[in-house]
């Protein structure tokens, strides 16, 4: 019996289609402990730190007054419906320095933030009070305990963490980090990234366009998300479709990259070169080729080890909508956690209603880019028409949305989108 195969001229390859929790574990099963370096606090913003920071010091360090008035001992205050005159003994200031203690009947004046005079625990506040002469003022009011002081400690206890590693610096979290005199922090080193452009037909953007080509935009939407992301990546310009020339230029631009982003040449076609070039680089194993999401199908990714490293090629499809999807489902997780963040610091997402219904009708998972809009109160969500390569579409979008196989979502339904940068809503 004879079996006859019929190999088509015009397909290299069928994608064996992982589904993306798999491909994920693969890929982040490669990432070892992010490496560690010191910069100056001030410069530290954004960055994930790398150890444990606590106070160094009890915030406040004493009582102190939470409203401008004067400080009395809550013993002394008057019975409901009565008035007394106490002694104004001084003003202090949060800088003041040590006052001598204060007695019955006596009272000073203190400004927000200074400490209390030893022996007073309460502030009464200055509109519930009367200015009588220069040294006497009257109250009528009756207070408990404590009232209308900050409580040393009742902030931050010494040795309380302010910043926990893998923790990323904000910009409160900094202000404490200055405050506490803390110059210089541990923090993970941002992975180096490179973004190169595959295919014959495309012409490099900062070079002067000759005999038609289209330009490689694409990439300037990669390096970009890259760039909202907090990283300093590197555009590596355009290669044609070679296997050969393609090996050759991502062995060369590997060298000093932790990632390196290529876009094009991903899928089945003839000219779909960038999987076999990347097979070919010494110490390069694949740890998936193929998705089963659409529109994220041709998308992959490699780890390439040697001289004493290890590197990270994620593959892009080359239509626009497949690429953004494909970069925040597979880069985003990769590069935080690289970044120290872990797989989620990255990403951000939303719930909101649902403005109609969206199905897919596929036997794979299917992601929907999303509009986003607050109206009356609440996130209203609008699902945008089909297509891997809509430029229109990708301008709309704020997010997006997955749908499990032949799931359909009615109208009015509560959906978590993701948003496209931690940005999404602002933009």
């Amino acid at each position: 019996m004879c079996i006859l195969t019929i190999v088509r001229v015009d397909q290299k390859r069928y994608l064996k289609l992982t589904p993306v929790a798999s491909a994920l574990e693969a890929l982040l099963g490669e990432v070892g402990f992010p490496k560690v370096e010191v910069v100056p606090t001030v410069e530290s913003l954004d960055r994930f730190s790398a150890e444990d920071y606590a106070a160094k010091w009890d915030v406040p360090r004493f009582d102190v007054a939470a409203m401008d008035g004067y400080a009395v001992r809550a013993l002394d205050l008057p019975d409901e419906g009565s008035a007394k005159l106490f002694n104004v003994r001084g003003r202090l200031s949060p800088n003041s320095a040590d006052t001598g203690s204060l007695g019955k009947g006596d009272a000073y004046y203190v400004a927000t933030g200074s400490p209390l005079p030893p022996g007073a625990d309460t502030v009464v506040r200055v509109e519930e009070t009367r200015f009588v002469d220069g040294d006497k003022v009257s109250i009528g009011v009756k207070l408990e305990r404590g009232k209308n002081v900050s409580q040393r400690g009742e902030d931050l206890r010494r040795g309380e963490v302010v910043v926990r590693r893998g923790e990323r610096i904000t910009p409160n979290s900094l202000s404490l980090l200055v405050y506490f005199g803390v110059r210089h922090v541990r923090v993970y080193r941002k992975p180096r990234v490179g973004v190169l452009s595959i295919g014959s037909e495309l012409v490099d953007f900062e070079k002067s366009k000759r005999g038609g080509g289209v330009y490689n935009n694409y990439a300037y939407l990669i390096t970009s998300y890259l760039k909202r992301l907090g990283l300093e990546p590197r555009r590596l310009g355009v290669v044609e479709d070679d296997a050969e020339a393609i090996t050759k230029v991502v062995r060369r631009v590997l060298n000093g990259l932790d990632v390196l982003i290529t876009i094009g040449g991903t899928s089945v076609g003839l000219w779909d070169n960038t999987p076999d070039a990347v097979s070919e680089i010494p110490g390069s194993r694949v740890l998936f080729h193929g998705l089963r999401v659409v529109p994220l199908k041709p998308t992959g990714a490699a780890c390439v080890e040697g001289g004493g490293g290890k590197s990270f090629i994620v593959l892009l499809p080359a239509q626009v909508v497949s690429a953004a999807l494909s970069f925040h489902e597979v880069c985003v997780p990769l590069l935080s956690s690289l970044s120290g963040g872990g797989p989620e610091a990255f990403r951000s997402t939303v719930n909101g209603l649902l403005v109609r219904s969206v199905e897919n009708p596929r036997s794979i998972e299917a992601l929907y880019l999303v509009e986003l809009r607050m109206e009356n109160g609440d996130l209203l969500v609008s699902p945008l028409g089909w297509g891997s390569n809509l430029m229109s579409n990708l301008l709309r979008a704020k997010g997006f949305i997955r749908l499990r196989p032949k799931q359909a979502l009615e109208a009015g339904s509560r959906v978590t989108a993701e948003l496209l940068g931690s940005y999404g809503l602002l933009c």
